[in-house]
């Protein structure tokens, strides 16, 4: 999906992460749900954004902050933290828990941080996002293991309303085409749900960098794109909008708490 739209691998969010290192980076069985941040950073502000991001990760052990979360950031500088959750009440129950730590360290202290970490970006928004695994291709032997994978890219599909079915059977034609061919790459899709421009469809996938990541991309549409590109037009047509964002996966702003 670029310039001649390669859909290299199937078919909105995103924002990230997840098994075998798409959206999250995590080992475990891919989640359902994800309660997504995305933070707008001012360019010029950025080391200063990621520096208070880090004081406020070291913070986390210290009051027992119980969630992980998975941090990502793009070419246009947003930052994008993913919080994997059961449900809409485990994101209420989330936030009662950080009200609770906010407590614990002190409106001085946290008000200071605060106001460092606000001055360093334009706005702050949050949105869920449910995995779709019927339209996505997870291949059974990867070319890549989720650490060789940092680079990232989103794809994100605005539907027109009232086409959503037919856009995603296109999808999952789309990975049979892929699962048809063996391909060793794949992607992860999510379906917007709270927080989003309704319908949209997100489609992540990887590579160790932005050289690999179109090489492959290449190869992959040399083998068999004529069988998936003219399917991929018709999908296309029944956007309204389509965008893509580029990034890494920042373990370093990310954080795992101690089992």
């Amino acid at each position: 999906m670029r310039g001649k739209v390669f859909f290299i691998a199937g078919v909105f969010v995103f924002l990230c992460l997840l098994s075998s290192g798409y959206l999250v980076k995590a080992e475990e069985e891919t989640p359902e749900l994800i309660y997504v941040f995305d933070i707008d950073v001012k360019p010029s502000m950025a080391a200063e954004y990621e520096a208070a991001q880090k004081e406020m990760i070291a913070i986390y052990p210290k009051y027992g902050w119980p969630y992980t979360s998975y941090a990502y950031s793009t070419d246009d500088f947003h930052y994008y933290f993913v919080y994997p959750v059961k449900d809409m009440a485990d994101i209420e129950k989330a936030w009662q828990t950080w009200y609770g730590i906010v407590e614990k360290i002190g409106a001085a202290k946290w008000g200071e941080l605060a106001k460092r970490s606000g001055k360093t970006y334009k706005y702050e928004r949050a949105a869920t996002y449910r995995h779709r695994p019927d339209m996505s291709y997870i291949p059974k032997k990867p070319r890549l293991k989720a650490e060789e994978a940092p680079y990232t890219y989103w794809g994100m599909c605005y539907v027109i309303p009232g086409m959503e079915k037919e856009v995603e059977e296109h999808f999952k034609k789309i990975a049979e085409i892929f699962a048809k061919h063996n391909a060793d790459s794949g992607w992860e899709t999510w379906v917007g749900e709270t927080g989003t421009d309704m319908p949209c469809y997100i489609y992540v996938e990887t590579g160790k960098n932005a050289g690999d990541f179109w090489s492959h991309s290449d190869k992959i549409m040399q083998k068999f794109g004529d069988e998936v590109m003219p399917l991929w037009r018709k999908t296309q047509a029944l956007f309204r909008k389509y965008e893509y964002k580029t990034g890494m996966f920042r373990p370093d702003l990310s954080f795992t708490p101690e089992k």
